[in-house]
C-alpha cells in the first residue's frame, strides 16, 4: 500500500517473499511441494560457523525457476538455519532481481519453537535492512478488522 492505495502484488514477487521469523515455515512448504527440488550442497563456513548447504527451487513455471531458487546455510552444530541467500524479483518484471542475503541469529524458543529474533537482510550487497523482533505471540486472536486497507480499498 502506497499512500493509501493498495496494489496487488505478482504472483513471482508473492513467491519470492517471506518473514525472516517463520524461516521454519517457508522451508517446511518447499519440502512438502512435489513441484520443489532439494539438492544437498554440501559444507562449508559462514564466518567462523560450519554449515551444511542446501539449495532449493521450483521449476513449476518460467518464473519459478526465476524468483525461488534458495541457498540455506544451517549451523552445523545447531541445525537451525544462519543464511539464506534467495532473488529479490523486481514488482514488473519477475526476471530482473537481485541477489539478497538473509542472516539470522539470536534464536529464542517461543511455546516450545525456536525463532529468529535478530535478522540482517543485505540487498544486492549494498543495501542492509536489520531487524530486531522484540516479542512474538503463537496463534493471537486477530480481528479481521485489522488487515482492511486504509480507506477501505482493496
Amino acid at each position: 500500500m502506497t499512500n493509501g492505495t493498495t496494489q496487488q502484488l505478482k504472483e513471482p514477487v508473492l513467491r519470492a517473499m517471506f518473514v525472516p521469523a517463520l524461516v521454519g515455515s517457508v522451508l517446511l512448504q518447499a519440502i512438502n511441494n512435489p513441484n520443489y527440488s532439494l539438492e544437498y550442497g554440501g559444507t562449508g563456513v559462514v564466518g567462523t560457523t560450519n554449515v551444511a548447504i542446501v539449495k532449493i527451487s521450483s521449476q513449476a513455471t518460467r518464473s519459478d525457476s526465476f524468483v525461488t531458487p534458495q541457498t540455506w546455510y544451517f549451523d552445523a552444530s545447531t541445525g537451525l538455519p544462519l543464511r539464506i541467500d534467495y532473488r529479490l524479483p523486481g514488482e514488473r518484471d519477475f526476471r530482473g532481481f537481485l541477489p539478497a542475503t538473509l542472516d539470522l541469529s539470536s534464536y529464542s524458543a517461543v511455546a516450545g519453537v525456536l525463532y529468529p529474533f535478530q535478522s540482517v537482510a543485505t540487498i544486492a550487497g549494498r543495501r542492509t535492512i536489520s531487524t530486531t523482533v522484540a516479542s512474538i505471540t503463537v496463534n493471537p486472536a486477530i480481528h479481521s478488522s485489522t488487515f482492511d486497507a486504509a480507506g477501505g480499498a482493496q
